[in-house]
This record gives structure tokens, C-alpha cells and sequence, in this order.
């Protein structure tokens, strides 16, 4: 059968994304023919059957005026390479980077999923085709706010300790203080 333009530009995309995720790709589809195909989690053994839809929309301060992107990506994308792509598009480095997609509905309520792990897919995580990556900004200074309240509240938690035992120790030699000049008393009386 002949293949539709829509399905003909489908398969296009998807090699496109192969190609460059795999820049091998054209080299072993010419060696192997047809017999190659997605692997991995998410393989379903075609990549235009495993390609998703994604928007990619910039939630932060730098690049929030930025319009959205739709890209097409197979759903065993590593989240590493959605942070590149972000990076690209929004021009915010990797390391700073904080990737999300809400699952859920108005009714039920919207949760947000942390891409979380580099090195997962998108399908590792459940992003459905359709859905909104949102890229928002590592608020760097609220993180260093954050362990240094922790800090000073462990060393709060220690010094308190610290000081509790102190006071048992103190207690322990005053109750054998008592205790010996009690036996002092009872020897002197007999």
C-alpha cells in the first residue's frame, strides 16, 4: 500500500529524531534494513508507533516571554536530552534546569510529575502524547536558605543534646554524691 503524506512526514520526523539522538542510524538502517526498530522501555518495535507529541514551555524568569514549542520525540527520550533542547530553545543551562509535566484533570486536580532523573525516558515517567513540559528555573539561593535552616536546626538539636546530657551527668554524680555521704552517715552511726 502506498503511505499517506501524513504517516509519509510522521516517519520523516521520527527518523529525523533518531538521527539525532543516533547518528548511526542511517549507516545500520543501510546494513540492516527494516529489521531495525525501537528498543528499549518504551519500544514498540516501530518509532512512528512510539513517537509522542510534546510542548516545551519556559516557566522561567529569563525565557517566560518565549512561545511554546511542539516537538515530536520518541517516548524512550532521555530526559538528558529534553534539558538540551531546553537549553536551545530557552537558552537556561542544564544545571539549573527543573522539568515537569501535570498529569490529572481540573475535576480530579493536576499534580505536578518531576522529570527527575536524567538518565529515565519520558515514558519511564508517563508523558502521554499532548502533553506540557514545563522548564522552570532552580531557585539556587532557596536551596542554599533551605540546608542552611537545616544546619542551624540539627546544630539547634545537638546543642540541645548535648546539653540534656549535661545535666544527667550532673544529676548522676549528685545522686551519688548522696548516696556515698548517706553511706558515710549510716558507717559513722554504728
Amino acid at each position: 500500500g502506498e503511505t499517506s503524506p501524513e504517516m509519509a512526514a510522521v516517519e520523516a520526523a521520527a527518523v529525523e529524531a533518531v538521527v539525532a539522538t543516533h547518528p548511526r542510524f542511517g549507516v545500520l538502517f543501510g546494513a540492516h534494513g527494516g529489521s531495525v526498530s525501537a528498543s528499549g522501555p518504551a519500544g514498540t518495535g516501530s518509532l512512528a508507533q512510539e513517537l509522542i507529541t510534546v510542548t516545551l514551555r519556559s516557566m522561567a524568569a529569563g525565557s517566560i516571554e518565549k512561545e511554546p514549542v511542539k516537538k515530536k520525540v520518541p517516548a524512550s527520550f532521555q530526559v538528558a536530552k529534553v534539558k538540551q533542547l531546553c537549553k536551545r530553545l530557552f537558552d537556561l543551562d542544564i544545571d539549573l534546569q527543573v522539568l515537569y509535566y501535570e498529569s490529572g484533570d481540573k475535576q480530579s486536580g493536576v499534580v505536578p510529575n518531576y522529570l527527575d532523573d536524567d538518565d529515565s525516558s519520558l515514558g519511564f515517567f508517563g508523558v502521554q502524547d499532548g502533553a506540557v513540559i514545563y522548564m522552570n528555573e532552580r531557585d539556587v539561593a532557596g536551596e542554599e536558605r533551605t540546608k542552611e535552616a537545616w544546619a542551624q536546626e540539627q546544630r539547634a538539636r545537638e546543642e540541645e543534646q548535648e546539653r540534656r546530657v549535661k545535666s544527667f551527668k550532673a544529676l548522676q554524680v549528685a545522686e551519688r554524691g548522696a548516696e556515698l555521704d548517706g553511706l558515710a552517715a549510716a558507717a559513722s552511726s554504728s
